[in-house]
């Protein structure tokens, strides 16, 4: 298996609560809040990314995309400009 089973877990999760908040389909914090709430999670998946540090989120996904050239693996444009803007993954106009 190509990296630590549990970072690439954690980085797919975090990676698909990015790409449902470029979706507008909720907002960063009914994302997180849906996935506390209803997985139990301890974090949602943009705290967690934020967490972790999103840095390396997008490190872990390129890496993986690199070696296996799976899309699924594509790290979220949504993810990859906050990590250029050097801007939290929680961040909102709002904050």
């Amino acid at each position: 298996s190509i990296g630590f089973v549990a970072q690439r877990v954690l980085a797919m999760v975090i990676n698909l609560g990015c790409d449902i908040a470029q979706q507008n389909v909720a907002t960063v914090d009914d994302i997180n809040a849906a996935v506390r709430l209803g997985l139990g999670y301890p974090f949602g998946p943009i705290e967690w990314g934020d967490q972790v540090g999103s840095e390396k989120i997008l490190l872990i996904l390129n890496r993986i995309t690199a070696l296996t050239h799976d899309p699924r693996y594509r790290p979220s444009p949504w993810l990859q400009r906050r990590v250029a803007l050097h801007l939290p993954l929680t961040f909102t106009q709002e904050s």
